[in-house]
């Protein structure tokens, strides 16, 4: 990469990074205080966030709620970073919990004892504190788990469906939002050979619905103490997380889908068509001019 281009990402970077926090603090955080319902217990929305990408994770709740005809029990989960005026703003919002760095370690730590590698790799690695969204969705057997840079434009019409099935009863596939390319820790034909597994093909961990028994951690302990398993970790360890829900997901007696096109992760989104937008790294500095203002016109 050139140094122009560099420069010029940089820049881009700094002037998203502003747009969002003055979105956020002049449009976003009244709003998002009364959007949500007034009782604890609807179905189960996670997310996992840092102090980094607050305002970011904030706006893109605040058009999952809104572009939603369901109310939902919100989590947030703290990496470990999100800071004290934050908390305090999140203990405003309606239907909304914080869970913090310390409650979700002690929750983990007591439930999965058994898992060391699990729990090790968990400390050493951030995104693995996705997989504490089972055990915090209490009254459900499905979750929803949207990441900070996931943002809704239109009504949310697929995943509100969804929902309906299940409250009717019904037994829904997993569902994830298609990614650009099969993003696992080594290739998945790979991982298919190796393991006496199922792996569908091009599963992003950035939307999703699942069913929470679908996340076994026995197995997941299982994979991550496995030697092969170490081996391909180490050529993309940054997906490791998206790589055993997949695998989770993939491997579950009710099956995993995409969710439709309109949902789809990727470099070259349709910005026109899209429900939901996903601002990967490498356009993340669009966040706001591509994804939040394009709402607005």
């Amino acid at each position: 990469m050139s140094l122009f281009i560099r420069i010029r990402n940089r820049f881009l970077s700094t002037i998203n990074n502003l747009l969002i926090f003055l979105f956020y603090f002049f449009s976003v955080k009244n709003k998002l205080r009364n959007i949500n319902s007034t009782e604890f217990g609807e179905f189960p929305l996670h997310m996992l966030m840092s102090s980094k990408d607050f305002s970011m994770g904030m706006i893109s709740l605040y058009y999952f709620l809104k572009n939603s005809d369901h109310k939902y029990e919100v989590f947030i989960h703290d990496g470990g970073s999100i800071t004290k005026r934050q908390i305090n703003y999140l203990s405003e919002i309606r239907g909304l919990n914080y869970i913090s760095e310390k409650q979700s370690d002690n929750k983990i730590k007591s439930k999965l004892f058994n898992y060391k590698t699990l729990i090790r790799w968990r400390d050493q690695f951030k995104m693995a504190k996705k997989f504490d969204s089972p055990l915090f969705s209490n009254n459900h057997n499905y979750y929803i788990y949207l990441d900070s840079d996931v943002l809704l434009v239109k009504k949310n019409i697929f995943m509100d469906k969804l929902i309906d099935l299940y409250k009717d009863g019904k037994n829904p596939e997993n569902f994830f939002n298609r990614d650009q390319e099969s993003a696992y820790i080594t290739d998945i034909n790979k991982l298919r050979e190796s393991f006496d597994f199922k792996l569908k093909e091009r599963l992003n961990s950035g939307l999703i619905f699942i069913k929470k028994s679908c996340i076994d951690y026995q197995y997941i302990n299982e994979l991550l103490s496995n030697k092969v398993f170490e081996e391909y970790i180490k050529e993309r360890e940054w997906v490791t997380e998206q790589t055993l829900h997949a695998i989770m997901a993939s491997n579950s007696n009710n099956g995993v889908k995409h969710l439709p096109i309109q949902y789809d992760a990727s470099l070259s989104p349709d910005y026109k068509n899209n429900i939901s937008l996903h601002f990967l790294g490498r356009i993340r500095y669009f966040y706001m001019i591509k994804g939040v203002m394009r709402m607005f016109r």
